[in-house]
């Protein structure tokens, strides 16, 4: 009697293991897509910057920027390497190339003034 409680709530604890583990892995790599997709969809928004450019000489020195992101979905990259990825090539591009694409000019004095405005 005592065995056959012993074996039951065994088997509960060690179902109930596997499925906390499944759910909590689950969890983690959803997130992790979401933010390779956020980063997909920044990379995109970079490629339609420079449709912008009217320079021909800025507008090919800018693809060359951009073939030098780095690219590769690999399951030890994190959700916080995208978001440093994204942050970092969000401050190098608008230092480097923000006085050649309109839109972005645009959209830093917008941030900058709805800063203020906060």
């Amino acid at each position: 009697m005592i065995l056959s409680i012993i074996f039951t709530i065994t088997i509960l604890g060690l179902v109930s293991f596997f499925v906390i583990s499944a759910f909590l892995n689950i969890r983690r790599q959803t997130n992790k897509y979401k933010a390779a997709t956020k980063f997909s969809k920044f990379y995109n928004q970079l490629i339609e910057y420079s449709d912008e450019i009217t320079d021909l000489n800025i507008r090919s020195e800018y693809i060359i920027f951009l073939m030098s992101i780095p690219l590769s979905y690999e399951e030890t990259n994190t959700e916080s390497y995208y978001e440093s990825l994204i942050d970092k090539y969000k401050i190098e591009i608008s230092d480097k190339f923000s006085n050649y694409i309109p839109s972005l000019k645009k959209e830093i004095r917008d941030t900058k003034l709805e800063k203020l405005l906060k």
